[in-house]
């Protein structure tokens, strides 16, 4: 299990930058941000929406705070303290399905 939130921050991060290579570009790389976007239009609710933010990471206060897009492309964020197999698992599914759906809105 981890329980320091730079590890945290860097295995979320590698767990997110394959998805550069299907579409998405990291707008901000740093230490304490990494975000991914589509500059893609995507239909949401019967509107072409053009700014699209697929997941991030951030480190704020002390915790590390991630963010991926749900079904109505709004973000849905957790705060992340510690990190195990399970809880990156589900990480990993979850993004999955983000990028599900994506696909199907784009």
């Amino acid at each position: 299990m981890k329980t320091d939130i730079i590890e945290i921050f860097q295995t979320i991060r590698a767990l997110l930058q394959p998805y550069t290579t299907k579409g998405f570009a990291s707008r901000t790389n740093s230490e304490t941000l990494y975000d991914l976007w589509s500059d893609q239009q995507l239909d949401t609710n019967g509107e072409k929406n053009s700014l699209y933010i697929f997941a991030s990471i951030e480190i704020k206060d002390d915790v590390a705070v991630l963010c991926i897009a749900d079904e109505s492309v709004n973000s849905n964020c957790s705060k992340i303290e510690t990190l195990d197999d399970e809880i990156l698992n589900d990480i990993n599914n979850n993004l999955v399905k983000a990028f599900a759906n994506y696909k199907h809105k784009g």
